[in-house]
């Protein structure tokens, strides 16, 4: 019985180390990936909102 635990601990650690590897991993490749994706998808967003409030607020605070 002894044996089997020791055996199972060595697995258990070994799928520890696995997972937090894989974490690390995912952790990358999102920032690689996912973040300037991002960052192009705020600069569109912003540049639009600029030209809505520029139309707007010449809408509304019309100098006649």
């Amino acid at each position: 019985m002894a044996r089997v635990k020791k055996e199972m601990a060595g697995e258990r650690g070994a799928l520890g180390v696995d997972q937090i590897l894989a974490i690390t991993a995912a952790v990358i490749v999102v920032g690689l990936v996912l973040i300037p994706g991002l960052r192009t998808f705020g600069e569109n967003i912003i540049s639009q909102m600029q030209t809505w409030w520029t139309n707007i607020s010449a809408t509304i605070f019309a100098s006649s």
